[in-house]
């Protein structure tokens, strides 16, 4: 996902004769929290992203030097904290996953930017974060509630699905999710059901802990309602014909 990819662990480039960051341009009032480090294994966020000309990623229609940005920022989390919703001002005005709610959904501490993990572990859930800046520009985050669910899949690719390099067609493909859901159905564990027919194996029937926003839309629609031992419906996606479970 590009929108994790520009938050990964890596540190903004240096900017010449301007601060490092927003704290130090206005430095926080009484009721504005300090960053902090985070103290939880996963966190959660929905977010906005206001980039400048020359920051890294930034769409080509972007012309707001980096002051301009920040104050474009800090007006996005005045109306935020007001009450506006974050998600509907990022479907209309983030600079990142536009046209989208903005949600990030969960990630593990450590694996994004220090500067955003630090502002987000800021606050409370549900609250808005100190503006954090990053490479990519400045971000107006809203903390979130952590949602994870442990998912295993089945999948069952077909030629021409997306990064296949199976031969079966699609009606086989069917074929075979259908006898994959009969075997789970009469008892036989998810496991071994994936070790014989999903083209990712035993080792790939086990996507680990995901949380919200993490996986393709299909699959998380088809696996987050399940309870834990369920199995899903044959799902199909670009990639093809998923049976999906949770396990925890």
């Amino acid at each position: 996902m590009w929108l994790l990819a520009i938050l990964g662990c890596a540190s903004p480039p240096p900017a010449p004769a301007v601060p490092s960051s927003p704290a130090a341009e206005a430095p926080p009032g009484p009721s504005e929290p300090e960053p902090r480090d985070p103290t939880e294994p996963r966190y959660a966020a929905t977010v906005v992203l206001v980039a400048w000309k020359g920051a890294e990623n930034a769409p080509a229609g972007v012309t707001r030097s980096r002051d301009e940005a920040f104050e474009r920022a800090q007006g996005i989390q005045a109306r935020a904290r007001a009450g506006e919703d974050l998600g509907a001002i990022a479907r209309a005005e983030s600079d990142a996953l536009s046209g989208r709610s903005g949600a990030l959904g969960t990630w593990a501490t450590g694996s994004m930017d220090r500067a955003f993990e630090r502002a987000v572990a800021a606050v409370d859930v549900g609250r808005v974060a100190p503006i954090a800046e990053t490479g990519a520009g400045f971000w107006v985050v809203r903390r979130e509630a952590v949602e994870v669910r442990r998912i295993g899949q089945i999948l069952v690719a077909y030629r021409g699905a997306w990064k296949s390099q199976a031969l079966r067609t699609p009606s086989e493909a069917r074929a075979r999710a259908e006898e994959a859901v009969r075997r789970i159905d009469s008892g036989e564990s998810f496991a071994d059901v994936a070790e014989g027919l999903s083209d990712g194996g035993r080792a790939g029937a086990d996507l680990g802990l995901v949380g919200r926003d993490q996986l393709i839309p299909a699959i998380e629609a088809a696996s987050w309602p399940l309870k834990v031992g369920a199995h899903s419906p044959i799902v199909e996606s670009a990639y093809g014909l998923h049976v999906l479970i949770r396990l925890e």
